[in-house]
């Protein structure tokens, strides 16, 4: 029976391990999912100027939101994880809790970020319809999420290498394409509905934590000044 040295030694080897094969895939995948989020914040905002500045924002926003989502598909290196033999102590303590994290921080941009477009939306064309808009991305993050996972493409090489971009589009119209694509796009609707009022409630909350604090500073600055009078 291992002592608790050993056991912590144990848990420490995982975690080094876990920092080192799976530390920058975390960094830079989330990085990644932080931009659409980070471009949402900019352009759909009250006020914003519809320039052509701006829809290339639109565009480059569209192009980076699959980065996102693409964290779910991530799951691979879980089941690698699982699969290289690390313990239940290891599972249970380290690798579940990292990358639930990990899942969780991604879709969280996606799901913020399609939020932001529809508060947007609700405000400069209220009697669009936001499901049908909403249904729309998801299909064509589906696409983008097959075109980085299966085909390795990056969300840049619309710019970069578009030709060979372009020669791997009908490849989408085969059967695993579109089976993979399907099933992506259900998933994304899935999470995505039961994500967002999670978030929104978050966000109701912080919103409410944040007044009860000014109040009570405001509160504290006015019996201060009370005294001192």
């Amino acid at each position: 029976m291992l002592g608790l040295q050993d056991t912590l030694s144990w848990v420490a080897d995982d975690v080094r391990w876990l920092l080192q094969f799976r530390g920058r895939i975390f960094v830079w995948n989330l990085f990644l999912a932080f931009i659409p989020l980070a471009l949402a914040g900019v352009l759909f905002r009250r006020g914003a100027r519809r320039t052509l500045l701006w829809w290339c924002g639109v565009v480059t926003f569209v192009l980076f939101l699959p980065n996102a989502a693409y964290v779910l598909t991530d799951v691979v290196h879980f089941f690698s994880d699982v699969r290289g033999g690390a313990s239940d102590l290891a599972l249970m303590t380290i690798y579940i809790p990292a990358h639930g994290v990990f899942f969780a921080v991604g879709f969280g941009c996606y799901v913020l970020s399609l939020m932001r477009v529809q508060d947007y939306l609700g405000g400069v064309a209220p009697r669009l319809r936001w499901w049908p808009v909403e249904l729309s991305i998801h299909a064509l993050v589906a696409v983008g999420l097959f075109l980085g996972r299966v085909l390795r493409f990056n969300s840049w090489d619309v710019v970069r290498t578009p030709g060979e971009l372009s020669e791997s589009l009908p490849q989408l119209t085969t059967r695993f394409p579109v089976l993979f694509m399907a099933f992506t796009f259900v998933v994304l609707v899935v999470l995505t509905a039961m994500a967002k009022p999670a978030l929104r409630a978050g966000i109701a909350w912080g919103r409410r934590f944040g007044q009860c604090r000014r109040g009570g500073r405001r509160a504290e600055s006015g019996s201060s000044a009370e005294l001192a009078s």
